[in-house]
């Protein structure tokens, strides 16, 4: 129960770390805030016993990032199975 409370707990610190760095990636802002932070709480993962999680992980968010606003027709999120229905909606 601990153990899972505090999980949550760095998952939730995590995401919002990874909110900020996308910000400030989106605004032209430096993203040094956002790195310090995040090495910061995957310095106290470890010292809790948990698994680090590499700095990697924001550069991959803010892919990811990309990849979802690329995939959007007339402000309409498809993907790969639902491309042409999302297309044919937006044609009418």
């Amino acid at each position: 129960e601990q153990k899972y409370q505090t999980e949550q707990h760095f998952n939730e610190m995590a995401d919002s770390i990874r909110n900020d760095f996308l910000q400030a990636r989106k605004n032209g802002e430096s993203t040094d805030d956002a790195r310090d932070a995040w090495k910061r709480l995957q310095d106290k993962r470890a010292e809790l016993g948990f698994k680090r999680q590499g700095v990697d992980a924001l550069f991959k968010a803010a892919q990811q990032q990309k990849i979802r606003e690329r995939h959007v027709i007339e402000g309409i999120p498809y993907n790969k199975s639902n491309k042409r229905y999302v297309e044919a909606l937006t044609n009418e």
